[in-house]
């Protein structure tokens, strides 16, 4: 898990757009910058987030996860330090 300086968590929503989401009392709202729409979460709330399925009408489909653990890759990216990749090859 990446935190940062407040102990809060880096979850990424599986869109790259803004979604608002209420755990508990908590609201917390998912911000696209680049390719990445992120938000802090606190410790606590993660496990309920990372619980949050949706589902599609097609045909044979399971119900796939709306947010995940963001990667350092993503938290570069979303937080403007690039990403760690450009210049590998």
């Amino acid at each position: 898990m990446i935190k940062n300086n407040l102990g809060q968590v880096a979850v990424a929503f599986y869109m790259n757009r803004a979604q608002r989401v209420v755990v508990g009392e908590r609201q917390y709202i998912f911000v696209p910058r680049g390719t990445v729409s992120m938000a802090w979460i606190n410790e606590e709330d993660v496990p309920a987030l990372l619980e949050k399925k949706k589902t599609c009408r097609c045909a044979n489909s399971s119900p796939t996860s709306l947010f995940r653990l963001a990667t350092q890759q993503m938290v570069n990216i979303w937080t403007g330090q690039g990403d760690p990749r450009e210049g590998v090859k």
